[in-house]
């Protein structure tokens, strides 16, 4: 049997006006558990800004955690994904978006997001992680956000040296 080509990250270059998606492969000898394939597929489309393409692969009543916060639904948690694209779009001066997908042990997949951000002449990479939980048909049921070690005060400290005020936007 031939191999089945995975995709291992994607990365975009550019800032919104121009984006190009370069792709990674890796070669598979053997066929990936669905839920990884809808693990990256998600990653792909959320890389991408393609809102859209990731809403099918939700189930209606996906649960989004993140700290203290819920969020609940198929549209509400694609909705909130935009929003932060358009926040980043509006404010920072080029964000480019790449993922690194993995299956877990218990079968959920983890996702570990790199926004590569330019602003006001300065460049961080902030990262983090997402577990996600799948139904009985495969669909992504619960995404849990979970903060890499000083990864988000480091955000927040680069947002304050290039006078971004993220609570005021």
């Amino acid at each position: 049997m031939g191999g089945l080509l995975l995709f291992d990250s994607f990365e975009m270059v550019g800032g919104f006006d121009r984006l190009v998606l370069s792709h990674k492969f890796r070669a598979m000898s053997e066929s990936i558990p669905e839920t990884l394939g809808t693990a990256i597929s998600f990653a792909s489309a959320l890389d991408r800004c393609a809102f859209d393409e990731a809403g099918p692969f939700l189930c209606d009543e996906c649960v989004y955690l993140m700290g203290a916060g819920r969020t609940v639904g198929n549209a509400a948690i694609v909705d909130s994904y935009r929003e932060n694209a358009a926040w980043a779009e509006r404010v920072l001066d080029e964000i480019s978006y790449e993922s690194d997908v993995r299956q877990l042990d218990d079968g959920r997949a983890e996702i570990i997001y790199t926004d590569h951000i330019y602003h006001r002449g300065q460049r961080h990479s902030y990262r983090c992680c997402q577990i996600l939980s799948f139904d009985a048909d495969g669909l992504i049921c619960q995404i849990e956000h979970a903060e890499l070690d000083g990864q988000r005060e480091k955000l927040d400290a680069f947002l304050g040296r290039c006078g971004v005020d993220r609570s005021a936007s």
